[in-house]
């Protein structure tokens, strides 16, 4: 009898183990699910930010106007990812002002026109196109009605943009840059734009 009451004993004990390993794995499955639904609704929370709250999170470099070494057109590019009409968002602006104090329009899409003083594709595997992830990037330049040069980097090609024809560019500011030669052997400096939309 002794004998069959400590098997038993040890029956009901392996039993008492093995219903706390059970909740023990059971509490586990259902924390690993709960982190698990946390993740996907934090995700879905960061999908969700509008694009204005995105823009405003972007840190732009103000301490440096010169827009090819500055990092900003790498942040313009990623803003722009998956954006192909901007117009209905951009906001009209002076280029001189902009010209003069371009660190104010950071973060904001903006409208500039003027005559198209070239337009021109990059070739296919050039740093730009890399950047954009595509081969038809361009640089649209335009000069303004307050004498502002502005040269648009763009994704879309500019097959369909004509010299002295008035164009708009939209896109954002990302400083300024040595664009064009003048007459005199020098290097004019102007406003440089990363954009996906050109109205010609």
């Amino acid at each position: 009898m002794k004998k069959r009451g400590w098997i038993i004993l040890i029956f009901i004990i392996l039993l008492i183990i093995g219903a706390a390993q059970d909740d023990e794995k059971s509490n586990g499955d259902k924390n690993t699910k709960s982190t698990e639904k946390k993740i996907i609704e934090d995700k879905k929370e960061v999908e969700n930010i509008p694009v204005e709250v995105k823009e405003k999170t972007v840190k732009w470099n103000v301490k440096d106007e010169n827009a090819l070494e500055n990092g900003n057109i790498k942040k313009a590019i990623k803003l722009l990812d998956g954006k192909s009409k901007i117009s209905n968002e951009a906001i009209e602006i002076s280029s001189l002002d902009a010209y003069k104090r371009p660190w104010n329009y950071y973060g904001k899409i903006v409208a500039i026109s003027g005559m198209v003083a070239f337009a021109e594709d990059y070739p296919p595997e050039s740093d730009l196109n890399r950047k954009f992830g595509t081969d038809t990037a361009s640089n649209i330049t335009i000069i303004t009605e307050e004498g502002v040069i502005v040269s648009l980097l763009s994704p879309i090609s500019s097959i369909h943009i004509n010299r002295d024809n008035i164009a708009v560019l939209y896109g954002y500011i990302v400083g300024r840059g040595e664009l064009v030669k003048n007459n005199q052997g020098g290097i004019e400096t102007g406003l440089v734009m990363i954009g996906t939309q050109v109205y010609n």
